[in-house]
């Protein structure tokens, strides 16, 4: 069940249904009848294995990279995902194990070094696999404004823009994904407002606690959603 504080917070943004995939790799291949780029025949060759409960990892990316959650931001996945055993238990993907996998048997550049993993999402899915998680929820923060329309980065919200009615978007974006194939089964993406977050924490103010307001008003907004989907994959699931 959303409790009543999730609803209220879901109504002050802006946000997508969660969009489902349970769909067939070998199906979508065999389509083609044998017209298919090996790359894309290579990238669609997965099968849907959802399966509660399960162990399930919660990834948190900031500025691009793999953090661990505050203790607020804790608290309101407690609260989203309380009295939900069905779906099993849920941990955190921890970006410490992810330093740790320069050490696992990863690619090799020609000197013979471990190569660095630079994607951030093929980082959370090695890291939740050394911790044995079944699957991933990866929820991304960032924001754009007028100045800045990439979406990604929290690091100068909310001083990015330079005209005081200029408005500031957090977005939100969450994917549930299969830890050894890489299926997204879910994914959703939710907006909200932090401009007023300048007027709190000052107009060019570019500290942590400013980053880390802005990266909850958004994650408060994402978390309803998150359990609206986990409701429906539940009902999914084999």
């Amino acid at each position: 069940m959303i409790r009543p504080l999730l609803v209220i917070l879901a109504l002050s943004a802006c946000s997508q249904v969660p969009s489902y995939q349970d769909t067939s790799g070998a199906s979508f291949i065999a389509a083609a009848r044998g017209q298919i780029d090996p790359d894309v025949a290579a990238v669609a060759a997965i099968e849907p294995d959802l399966q509660f409960p399960a162990r399930i990892g919660i990834a948190r990316v900031v500025n691009g990279q793999l953090t661990l959650p505050t203790q607020a931001e804790t608290a309101l996945f407690d609260q989203t995902t309380q009295n939900a055993s069905r779906y099993g238990s849920f941990v955190v993907v921890n970006p410490y194990l992810t330093e740790l996998l320069t050490t696992a048997r990863l690619p090799v550049d020609r000197n013979g070094h471990a190569q660095r993993i630079r994607n951030v999402h093929r980082q959370v899915q090695l890291t939740a696999a050394r911790q044995h998680l079944d699957y991933v929820m990866i929820y991304e923060v960032g924001a754009r404004s007028p100045r800045t329309r990439s979406p990604h980065g929290l690091r100068n919200i909310p001083g990015t823009v330079s005209t005081p009615d200029a408005r500031v978007t957090g977005i939100a974006r969450a994917v549930f994904m299969d830890v050894r194939t890489g299926y997204p089964y879910s994914v959703v993406q939710v907006d909200r407002d932090i401009s007023d977050l300048r007027r709190e924490y000052g107009m060019r103010n570019d500290s942590e606690a400013s980053r880390q307001a802005a990266v909850l008003k958004v994650t408060e907004a994402l978390a309803p959603q998150i359990s609206v989907m986990m409701a429906e994959l539940a009902a999914r699931a084999n």
